[in-house]
């Protein structure tokens, strides 16, 4: 049925499928926060678009972690974290790489969010905390994981009467004549739809599994491989831009370093390729495809941030899409590696037999080898300044795996104010859009991306219902 659409009314003639007062694009977490916080502000009619045919995003299969502090679980406890000790933490984490207003709302909500999640939404969490990415103890865990979300959000849709639009992909932002957005075009079954609304929000997530894009965005970033949901292709990001929104912090990429060769040759998992004991074993070198050392291997940052710049600085340098990690037997053995998909490592009794396996010049990687065991056993590393306590000689069989970036976490994303609104580059409001979680620009960083998807999807939620209501 085809209906013409009141909300267009300054925008022609356009008649729509269907209208609804609020579309929600992305059926993860920011967006379910955002639909049962604008139904409980009184919007009545509240559509959830999603592409994929299950609800929940990354957020349902991650591992149900949230940051907060002073929440009922805290307090019970007799834990009193305080905003600012968790603002600083989170700052360092990111090495103050984060919008300093917008990061402290993500803080300043975190605490409330996780009581909504649990009095509104009826989520389960254990009755304890725990310490992570960081010494407070402030990371809560939902019961089950991830998957203990699903239950209480779905009872939660059923009882508000908010339906969702299974398999129904957004392709596009509907503005009127005077630029406002005033609907969206989806592709459900084959069939283009047009669906009116008087506001819009996008929550669809980020781009882990688009690694076209995150070149596109930043060329430092070819050849990156992608292991991340399929549905993480950075629609909401495409369509918004495309609508006049700004993009910012698109250098901000969580990455992580899988076995280059069970990503590409057999098509693994990333789980399957997991060689993080290696990567980030006390006795580990890492080399370029001709056999060098080109950093200071222990300069990893948090969660191994800091990687990044230096390995694809030498990829590009050596035109190489991999690099190499090398540890001998003891350490081998101490971080107790093993490869996915049942392969064994490359190893080796010395240097000259591996660089064979490798492809690598014999004498290079013997130099290469002899260089560091001076270094390591002299305690100063002159050529990439390791710290002394971390140099240890590389002595007996030898192991080796090829490695490279793959993309985690997106942080990138559209430029928003504090009230969730999807801004153009001169700070203006697009209006009528507002966006929340990972598809927006950076807000937060390790430990807190739940946390922070839940949160702004009640800012946007909030903001959109004022904004219906004829707010500002």
């Amino acid at each position: 049925m085809v209906l013409a659409c009141s909300a267009c009314a300054s925008g022609g003639n356009r008649t729509f499928n269907q209208e609804a007062d609020l579309v929600i694009i992305g059926a993860g977490p920011a967006g379910l926060a955002a639909a049962v916080e604008a139904a409980d502000r009184g919007v009545k009619r509240i559509l959830i678009l999603e592409k994929m045919p299950y609800l929940g995003g990354t957020a349902f299969v991650s591992h149900g972690l949230l940051a907060g502090y002073e929440t009922q679980i805290t307090k019970a406890l007799g834990i009193h974290d305080t905003e600012e000790a968790l603002y600083a933490l989170l700052n360092e984490n990111a090495e103050y790489r984060l919008d300093p207003m917008m990061a402290r709302i993500t803080v300043r909500q975190s605490g409330p969010t996780i009581d909504w999640l649990i009095d509104r939404i009826k989520v389960p969490f254990l009755p304890a905390t725990r310490r992570g990415y960081g010494s407070p103890t402030m990371m809560h865990t939902i019961e089950g994981g991830g998957q203990g979300l699903r239950e209480p959000f779905i009872r939660v849709l059923e009882e508000g009467g908010i339906p969702v639009l299974f398999e129904t992909r957004a392709t596009k932002l509907i503005r009127s004549a005077e630029d406002r957005i005033i609907g969206v075009e989806a592709v459900s079954g084959g069939k283009t739809l047009a669906i009116g609304a008087k506001a819009v929000v996008v929550a669809t997530g980020g781009y882990s599994a688009n690694n076209r894009l995150a070149e596109v965005l930043d060329p430092f970033y070819r050849d990156v491989l992608q292991t991340g949901l399929s549905s993480s292709t950075g629609d909401g990001l495409i369509m918004a831009s495309a609508a006049g929104a700004g993009v910012s912090s698109t250098r901000l990429l969580s990455l992580d370093f899988k076995d280059y060769e069970i990503i590409t040759a057999h098509n693994g998992s990333s789980d399957a390729a997991n060689c993080n004991p290696i990567m980030s074993a006390p006795g580990v070198i890492y080399l370029n495809p001709q056999g060098l050392r080109f950093m200071n291997e222990k300069n990893l940052g948090f969660m191994f941030q800091r990687l990044g710049e230096p390995f694809f600085r030498e990829m590009h340098r050596t035109n190489s899409p991999f690099l190499w990690a090398v540890v001998d037997q003891e350490t081998f053995t101490a971080v107790s590696a093993k490869r996915g998909l049942n392969l064994e490592y490359l190893n080796a009794a010395g240097p000259g037999e591996l660089a064979s396996l490798m492809g690598i010049t014999p004498q290079v990687l013997e130099d290469t080898l002899a260089v560091y065991n001076l270094a390591a056993a002299a305690g100063r590393d002159e050529e990439f300044n390791r710290p002394a306590a971390t140099l240890k000689p590389l002595s007996g069989r030898l192991y080796a795996v090829k490695f490279a970036p793959v993309l985690g976490i997106t942080y990138g994303g559209l430029l928003k104010n504090e009230k969730a609104q999807v801004l153009r580059l001169d700070e203006t409001p697009i209006e009528g859009l507002y966006c929340a979680g990972e598809v927006s620009a950076s807000t937060a960083w390790m430990g807190w991306t739940l946390s922070s998807c839940f949160s702004w999807g009640r800012i946007a939620g909030a903001s959109a219902a004022e904004f219906i209501r004829g707010g500002a």
